[in-house]
């Protein structure tokens, strides 16, 4: 499994936190982890493809602020995003980072 430049104890941080909440089947990474032409330091771009009520949301973002996750995570939910270039840049480049188990890819 691609790990986007993550070490695998940070790339298990986030299956873990995206594990506890069942209503998120699927998040795809975009931006320059997707492309392969991140640093070392390059944030990670995440963006969850279910419908999230801002609570949940929120929670999410707790969990990943409180964690040992070592970068910066730009964390969107699809449906709430109004840039259309954005959109057609997740559709180009974005990759598969989790599925919820019994989830076919």
């Amino acid at each position: 499994m691609e790990t986007f430049g993550l070490t695998d104890k940070s790339f298990q941080i986030l299956l873990e936190i995206f594990r506890n909440y069942p209503t998120i089947s699927e998040v795809k990474v975009y931006g320059s982890r997707a492309k392969g032409t991140y640093s070392e330091r390059s944030d990670l771009d995440l963006v969850i493809l279910d419908e999230l009520d801002r609570k949940t949301l929120g929670e999410i973002w707790m969990d990943i602020n409180s964690s040992d996750f070592p970068l910066t995570v730009d964390l969107q939910v699809y449906g709430e995003i109004k840039n259309e270039n954005l959109k057609k840049q997740i559709h180009r480049v974005g990759k598969i980072f989790y599925v919820a188990k019994g989830n076919l890819v």
